[in-house]
């Protein structure tokens, strides 16, 4: 039986593109294994939207054609090829498959499939375990001894590496944050935002497609059915949802909270614009006690930085919507993101994102450094802030999230 390894850098969007190919390859008789080197065929799936998640793809890369059997074929797909600087960054080091979600029937030749990928439903589910990571810094003996530890203020302040905190952050956080067992709805494609620093942009040009509001409802009967109780609405701009259809967000999940069953949602890539829009609806529409997540990507905690990352809102409206939702609904699982160096970002602005950090009482966060991406407004903007000086940012941003994490989940000593 010929076999094929699979693996995947991004979002859950990347994650359910890949869980496709999956079981394109399973419906012609391959077989999936865990171990690169066993495989015929070795599928990259890659993101774009990091420095970071570029280069680790080049280093896979790299890895994959020097360590595959000899006669095994690579095959590149995923957000990477889909921009003019990433493209040409795997060109230089590779000559063999490059495909995207829109080019993915190119496959059916690669293989010779009988059963045709565009023949293969599209997939609500995918197991975490099968991809790869952002958070492997630490090994596994350490993570399972975590829970004992007894934490406290000198402890943390012995933490030198970022990566270390972040590690220790994201595993704590891991129960509110995995994918398994959820079912993830994909309502919407494209980004009405049109944020300086982003190269999505140039992926997805400014086309915005809501998907029909019957059949986001039939995905959703069809997850209960199959015995789902929690849900994950995902799009790149959740909120934009039913601009292009005569349909809003709110309705969409007013629709299918009117569904009986024993259920929760989870809010996906909420832009705070969204929420402060629709805030009197999506307030209402959490006393149903059926929305378990909501997840709002401030990105800075200073207005001058966001109108220069030209995202539309202000902080002060930010912070009364999130105050609100976290004294009315306690339980609710508030998440978001902050990008620390933007260009011309001060000491004091940065300060501003801690404060942020400080004053809202978030369940989890995703802290990054701003990494210049070609193509994009923000990456011939002056006042470039040194590498060095955002990594002490990430850090001191980590840390601290760590704080406040542990000081609600443990007890901690004097």
């Amino acid at each position: 039986m010929k076999t094929v390894f699979i693996t995947t850098q991004g979002c859950p969007k990347n994650k359910l593109d890949s869980q496709l190919y999956r079981t394109f390859f399973t419906a012609n008789g391959w077989q999936n294994v865990t171990d690169y080197k066993e495989a015929d065929v070795i599928i990259l799936n890659t993101c774009a939207l990091f420095t970071c998640e570029e280069e680790r793809a080049v280093e896979l890369i790299k890895e994959y054609q020097s360590g595959k059997k000899p006669d095994a074929r690579l095959a590149v797909c995923g957000c990477l090829p889909l921009v003019d600087f990433g493209k040409k960054r795997i060109k230089e080091i590779f000559d063999g498959l490059i495909f995207t979600h829109d080019t993915r029937f190119e496959l059916n030749k690669f293989i010779n499939a009988q059963i045709k990928i565009e023949d293969i439903e599209a997939p609500n589910t995918f197991k975490e375990t099968e991809f790869v990571s952002r958070n492997t810094f630490l090994s596994p003996t350490l993570f399972s001894s975590l829970d004992k530890v007894k934490f406290n203020k000198q402890l943390l302040e012995k933490i030198g590496s970022w990566s270390v905190a972040k590690s220790i952050y994201t595993y704590l956080i891991r129960e509110r944050n995995s994918d398994e067992d959820k079912f993830f709805i994909l309502i919407s494609s494209g980004c009405t935002g049109r944020c300086s620093y982003c190269c999505m942009s140039a992926i997805h040009g400014r086309r915005f497609e809501s998907k029909s509001a019957d059949k986001i409802l039939g995905e959703f009967r069809k997850g209960l059915k199959l015995g789902y109780r929690r849900f994950e609405l995902i799009s790149q701009d959740t909120g934009a949802y039913g601009i292009d259809i005569n349909m809003t967000f709110p309705a969409l999940l007013k629709m299918l909270l009117n569904e009986d069953g024993e259920y929760e949602i989870g809010i996906g890539n909420l832009n705070p614009r969204w929420l402060i829009k629709y805030f009197p609806e999506l307030k209402q529409l959490l006393k149903t006690d059926r929305i378990y997540k909501v997840q709002c990507t401030v990105q800075s905690g200073n207005d001058r930085i966001l109108k220069l990352m030209n995202r539309p809102y202000n902080i002060d409206a930010f912070k009364r919507c999130v105050s609100e939702l976290h004294q009315e609904f306690p339980d609710l699982n508030l998440n978001t993101h902050f990008m620390v160096g933007f260009p011309s970002e001060t000491e004091s602005e940065f300060k501003d994102s801690l404060q942020l950090l400080d004053n809202i009482p978030f369940n989890s966060v995703f802290i990054y450094e701003y990494s210049g991406r070609p193509d994009t407004r923000s990456y011939n903007m002056p006042d470039q802030i040194p590498d060095a000086v955002k990594r002490k940012r990430a850090k001191k941003m980590y840390r601290k999230a760590l704080l406040n994490l542990l000081k609600r989940k443990f007890k901690m000593a004097n």
